[in-house]
Formats: structure tokens, sequence, C-alpha cells
């Protein structure tokens, strides 16, 4: 987060709620508990794992659910060495998702990693479903309008000019009847079991062809301005109408 923060007031709350200090890169930053790991208990819990690690100064916020995550932005601070915007995937992605509010990209691998995510969920590809291709780069932003509409975009990136396009029916059809795949514990709770079809405005699917390779995007408006259940697909990896 880029902003402007009391460093120092926040340091302090930090400290209260039981962080201990950390250093790297020549930088002291935060810690509570393992990597990964949530507390149903802790007053910020509904932030899962996502602020086990945090770094502050006056401009900016780093928070991350593990050690090799924060730390790595702090090397690479210090090192000041390539860096994802010079990455062809990871930047058409920035590109396709405009300029969000907030949001998150990851590589396929990461994506389809349970052990990062904070709930297993059910990656498994429906037998009514065709086939995507193999893409590298999952990015997921959430964005607000104008007109104070609320949005989540959705964009992959192939290596393949042409596969973008040949995906969006697919895309198209599969996010039309989605099926949450995270634990239905959660469904309980009141968030959406068919999260396209009861939470979105029908989704816009668009693909864009470059030298370098193609996205396919898909945004979706929200029927309520409450949308902070977009994070599950961040955080939870609910994401298996993504499955190739």
């Amino acid at each position: 987060y880029k902003g402007r923060f009391d460093a120092a007031k926040v340091i302090q709350k930090l400290l209260a709620l039981g962080y201990q200090e950390r250093q790297a890169a020549g930088e002291t930053y935060f810690a509570i508990r393992e990597d990964m790991n949530t507390s149903r208990e802790a007053p910020f819990r509904y932030a899962f794992s996502n602020l086990n690690r945090v770094y502050v100064d006056d401009k900016t916020l780093v928070a991350a659910p593990a050690t090799d995550q924060i730390e790595g932005v702090l090397q690479k601070w210090e090192s000041k060495g390539p860096t994802l915007a010079e990455d062809t995937a990871f930047a058409a992605v920035a590109k396709a998702l405009g300029g969000p509010l907030s949001a998150g990209m990851m590589s396929r691998q990461v994506a389809f990693d349970q052990s990062r995510s904070g709930s297993a969920s059910r990656l498994e590809k429906r037998p009514e479903w065709g086939t995507l291709h193999q893409w590298d780069v999952l990015g997921i932003g959430y964005s607000r309008a104008g007109d104070g509409s609320r949005w989540v975009t959705f964009a992959i990136y192939y290596p393949d000019r042409a596969a973008a396009a040949a995906d969006a029916p697919e895309l198209r059809r599969r996010m039309g009847t989605y099926e949450t795949a995270i634990d239905p514990e959660f469904v309980s709770r009141g968030l959406p079991k068919y999260p396209f079809h009861e939470a979105c405005i029908r989704p816009e699917v668009t693909a864009v062809e470059s030298d370098e390779g193609s996205v396919l995007s898909a945004r979706c408006q929200a029927k309520s301005p409450n949308f902070a259940w977009w994070m599950l697909f961040v955080d939870m990896r609910d994401i298996a109408f993504l499955v190739p």
C-alpha cells in the first residue's frame, strides 16, 4: 500500500498485538505466528494470514503471509535489480487489470499450489467442461468506476497468441454456472455458492492478442457495494473455473 502512514503508531500497535521485530536487507519488519498460519481469535482474523508479516514506513505498508514473501520485497528494494514490470507475462496481465485499488498476480504454479492458500479448494475440472489452453500468469484485481460501481477483473496470460480468443467461449460458459470450490462451511456463512450468478452482473469476457502472446480477461460487476468476498479468489484460490 502506498499512502501516508504514522509508522511509529502502527509499529506501537503491532508490538502490542504480539508482533516481534525481524531484520532483512537492512530493514526492520514485524512478524507474528508461523508462515501462512491463521488464528480465529486474533483481532485481525478476517485478514486470514495476510498480516503475518508487516513492514511500514511513513509512505509504504507491506503485508504478507510468509517470511520469504516479505523478505523478497525488501531484498528487491535493496538490490534494485529486474522487477516483474519487465516480465512480458506479468506486465501484460497488469495492463489488463487497469488501475485497480487492490490486486494479486501469480504464476500458474503458485495459483494452483494449495499449500499457499488459506483453505483447501477443490480444484477439479468438471466433466462437462471443455479445455482451456495452458496459461502462465493470473491476475485478479478489484476496482471502482467513476459511477461508484465495483468490479473484479480476472486476466490470464498465454504465450500462444491465438489461445485467448480460442478460450473465450469456454471461460464465459464456465463462469456462467461456476459453483464455488472452497469449503462449504464458508457458503453456510452467507458467501455466494454461485459467485458469478448470485453476486455479479454477467461477466464481460475479452481477448487481446500481441506479438508476445495473448491475454484473456473477464470483468465482473458486483450487484452489491459489499464486494469483500472477491478476496476469496486470491486468498483461498477459488479459481477452479480456470483449470486448463
